[in-house]
């Protein structure tokens, strides 16, 4: 029987990711629950399992499409589950994603990670934090598409899993924080004509508006995404504006606000 070499490969990243999921549960720090350690020992065997699936049982090829085995596929699924269920041990709901990716090498939409989800911060000092880990792990994910040796591909999965910790920190950390003051209400304004129309708005209306962009050329504010956003409208605190997706209405409202403050 033989065992293709991208599933050997995806073995590989398998019980690479198990290790670290099991050096991060064995460590006194970083600090976590019993919980946490307990579902890291379990995202380690069930990658094990995958892994062992991956070596041991034959992938079919259909239409040139390579189906990787089942049992492989379920204990992935599994670990996504606890992965996804415990936020706070740092292993991203995209899991399987890390695996899986290495049996399409030359599929460039099928080797594709996703990156978390935004925190959607409203500092600029957030935006700017989670806007660094996105950058690099995007780096990060782009060398895992061309490195072939195992050596490597370790190396730079412990690098991505831990900006996928320190990501998990910059949560809580947020979450300790009260979750984010509330946003400042933005008022919704038909688009104004001229920055007099807008500095009329803000006296009769608040110090915080937001009307749509009639032209599509600007991007929005925020860095924290793969591709960049088209900006559909403008935040306006005082008079100084933000160009945001309707995503990242609330951070922009945020942002608007601190950069005024800075200006007093």
């Amino acid at each position: 029987m033989s065992i293709p070499p991208a599933a050997l490969a995806a073995a590989h990243r398998a019980r690479a990711i198990a290790t670290i999921a099991r050096t991060r549960a064995a460590k006194p720090t970083p600090v976590l629950a019993d919980a946490g350690r307990t579902a890291l020992w379990k995202i380690a065997e069930l990658l094990d399992a995958a892994a062992h699936a991956l070596e041991t049982e034959p992938a079919t090829i259909n239409n040139g499409d390579l189906h990787y085995p089942a049992d492989a596929w379920l204990s992935l699924q599994a670990a996504e589950v606890v992965a996804l269920a415990h936020p706070g041990i740092g292993i991203p709901r995209t899991l399987g994603q890390y695996v899986t990716a290495a049996l399409y090498p030359h599929d460039k939409a099928q080797s594709e990670v996703d990156l978390p989800l935004s925190l959607l911060p409203r500092t600029v000092k957030a935006i700017v934090r989670e806007a660094d880990l996105f950058s690099r792990l995007l780096g990060l994910h782009g060398a895992l598409r061309f490195v072939t040796d195992q050596a490597t591909t370790t190396l730079v999965l412990e690098d991505v899993f831990r900006l996928h910790w320190q990501h998990a920190r910059l949560a809580d950390s947020l979450a300790a924080s009260g979750g984010q003051t509330p946003h400042p209400a933005a008022v919704e304004i038909p688009t104004p004509a001229t920055t007099n129309q807008l500095r009329r708005a803000h006296d009769e209306l608040g110090p915080t508006l937001t009307y749509e962009l009639k032209s599509a050329s600007l991007s929005c504010f925020s860095p924290v995404h793969p591709q960049p956003h088209t900006a559909v409208r403008m935040v306006s605190h005082r008079g100084v504006t933000i160009p945001t997706c309707d995503e990242h209405r609330d951070a922009a409202a945020y942002t608007a606000q601190e950069l005024y403050d800075t200006l007093d």
